[in-house]
């Protein structure tokens, strides 16, 4: 009872007495939540690495030339040069004439068995120049070709003219007649032999033109025949 009549007095006295207002010092309260920063971790999506196919080189073999081995070489002679290579053979004396259309000087090839001179062959060498409708001019390229050659072998073949020391004064030709004159000095051979060589080698070398019938040929105004003769 008597608690009871405590908590009344206790009632009372709060609903009479006049209220304590406390000042309530505000603290201002940060309302903004600071950005929490959550760590991105990126994500790495591994991609297959791609085959890149890188072309290889392919290796070239580029041939090897090789040495073709020709069986018969055909040489040009010029009036400067020596030809040392195979040539054209012709088994025709010095009056026959060539069938081709190149100017040929002639040599010879001894002791072979051939029907000039002392059984020989009078073999020709092209001197790179073609015949032309001009005899004369042809006459004389091929004379002055082979009176240049001073050495006693050419490319295998005799020369027996090449001791002598002659040249070309003139040359003419008209109705079938070639008359040719030169002038110098003929180292007369002591073998007899080659007297007729060297006429086999300047007769063969004027008369090879188609259209040329006959001949005079003179060495200083006298017949080269006589030059060459074998009559003592």
């Amino acid at each position: 009872m008597l608690v009871i009549s405590t908590v009344a007095l206790l009632l009372f006295s709060a609903c009479t007495s006049p209220p304590v207002l406390k000042e309530i010092e505000s603290t201002p309260t940060n309302t903004d939540v600071p950005p929490t920063k959550t760590p991105i971790t990126p994500t790495i999506t591994p991609i297959p690495p791609t085959a890149t196919q890188t072309s290889t080189p392919t290796k070239t073999y580029t041939p090897t030339p090789t040495r073709t081995q020709t069986a018969t070489r055909t040489a040009t002679a010029t009036e400067t040069s020596t030809p040392t290579s195979t040539v054209s053979v012709s088994s025709s004396s010095f009056t026959g004439q060539s069938v081709d259309n190149a100017i040929r000087i002639y040599f010879i090839s001894p002791n072979a068995g051939g029907p000039v001179a002392c059984g020989d062959y009078v073999i020709g060498l092209g001197i790179g120049e073609p015949r032309t409708s001009d005899i004369s001019e042809g006459i004389e390229k091929g004379l002055k070709a082979l009176l240049s050659y001073k050495s006693e072998w050419v490319g295998g073949l005799y020369n027996p003219l090449g001791r002598s020391n002659i040249k070309v004064e003139s040359v003419r030709f008209s109705n079938g007649l070639a008359t040719v004159n030169l002038r110098g000095t003929y180292v007369k051979p002591d073998d007899d032999c080659d007297n007729l060589r060297v006429k086999a080698q300047v007769w063969t070398t004027v008369r090879q033109f188609r259209g040329v019938r006959a001949t005079n040929i003179y060495l200083n105004g006298i017949p080269f025949g006589d030059r060459v003769s074998n009559d003592k």
